[in-house]
């Protein structure tokens, strides 16, 4: 069953347990502004696949320690 939330102004959810989501097809998202993901304990991006990251202006990464990224 297909269900469907369209949301016509400011939205905000705010989960005080876990969230898991799961996705058994493909997941697309397209942000028209800006976007910004804060995490206060560990990311992890893990992929089976190739990682890809494009920009039009340069990418910058910040680190307190060295990192082997080329």
């Amino acid at each position: 069953m297909m269900h469907n939330l369209y949301v016509g102004r400011d939205s905000l959810v705010n989960v005080t347990g876990k969230f898991i989501e799961n996705i058994s097809g493909n997941k697309e998202s397209n942000v028209e502004k800006d976007k910004q993901t804060i995490i206060n304990g560990k990311g992890v991006s893990q992929s089976n696949e190739n990682h890809e990251i494009h920009s039009k202006k340069q990418i910058k990464a910040n680190a307190a320690e060295k990192s082997n990224l080329h």
